[in-house]
């Protein structure tokens, strides 16, 4: 996978590959910036080198970074979440929710439309009504 840093808007110097089996992820949060990305928490803390403006690179030992959904790859580098799949339009309807900063009051319907929608589409998938 390819790395970002949100706040510094740095980008890893190459891939960043994760043996999750010997270091399991933690906790995954939902973030947005100019794209949708997994902020992943690990287990163990690992080496990220950035590169930086000026071209040059700096290393950081972290536990904790950031990926953006399109560079999220399994091991045999393919796309784990297409852009155009249930899961990043989940993602996104999850941050409209969590980011509108009335808690649903303001739009009560549309929150409720959003919320049941993936339960709709898994109910379908699985043969359900």
């Amino acid at each position: 996978m390819s790395n970002w840093n949100l706040k510094t808007e740095r980008e890893a110097s190459g891939d960043v590959t994760i043996d999750t089996a010997t270091n399991p992820v933690t906790n995954v949060e939902i973030a947005s910036g100019s794209r949708l990305t997994f902020k992943i928490v690990l287990t163990t803390p690992i080496d990220i080198t950035y590169v930086n403006d000026d071209s040059n690179t700096e290393t950081v030992t972290t536990n904790t970074f950031d990926v953006q959904l399109e560079f999220l790859r399994d091991g045999t580098d393919t796309v784990v979440y297409a852009l155009s799949g249930n899961m990043v339009r989940a993602c996104w309807n999850y941050l409209l929710i969590k980011q509108d900063l009335s808690e649903g009051v303001h739009n009560p319907s549309f929150v409720s439309n959003v919320l049941l929608q993936p339960q709709a589409k898994t109910s379908h998938s699985n043969g359900a009504g």
